[in-house]
């Protein structure tokens, strides 16, 4: 059963999300990307208290540097507020491949890419390089589905949300709706 989506959801968005991940794309980024594959990143310093008992970054650090990467996009850099309006992201899976440790003191650049964008959901890539040899240490991904806040059924991702996440889409999931929207112009 998948994992609880935030603190606040309610079983209703749970089961959903649950049920939502078994029609999900593969999760697993199947390839090893650089740096200059992520239209958007982010410089992150590291902290003593990230570091883990064996000295280097904990597992579960990993997630909040993705989480953080994905909220900064959304929030500084496209100005959206993920908490307002008729909809909500409810997250339904999520993952991580270490690859290589990193450590406090140090700073890591936390990558972010979309790699698939549907009706109701999207899939963000997301991946940390160390900022001084741009090294990756990790790849990761988190899929969102948009809900409706009062009945947490899925919901269209709205535009401005939809024209914010393009901006950072890759070629693949670019020309698939280039081909897309020439499919819908010849019926």
């Amino acid at each position: 059963m998948a994992k609880r989506p935030h603190a606040g959801a309610t079983l209703a968005g749970y089961l959903l999300a649950a049920k939502l991940q078994q029609k999900l794309p593969e999760t697993r980024m199947t390839d090893q990307p650089t740096i200059e594959d992520f239209r958007y990143q982010l410089e992150i310093p590291l902290r003593w208290i990230d570091n883990d008992a064996y000295g280097h970054l904990n597992n579960a650090r990993y997630y909040s540097l993705y989480e953080n990467v994905i909220m900064s996009f959304l929030e500084i850099q496209s100005g959206l507020d993920p908490n307002s309006g008729e909809t909500r992201c409810f997250t339904a899976e999520n993952g991580c491949r270490y690859l290589s440790p990193i450590k406090y003191p140090g700073t890591t650049i936390a990558a972010l890419r979309v790699s698939h964008i549907g009706n109701s959901s999207v899939r963000y890539d997301t991946a940390l390089f160390d900022a001084d040899t741009t090294v990756l240490v990790s790849t990761g991904f988190s899929v969102e589905i948009f809900v409706d806040a009062e009945t947490e059924r899925p919901t269209r991702i709205p535009e401005n949300f939809r024209s914010a996440l393009l901006g950072i889409a890759t070629p693949d999931v670019l020309a698939a709706l280039d081909t897309q929207s020439l499919q819908d112009g010849e019926s």
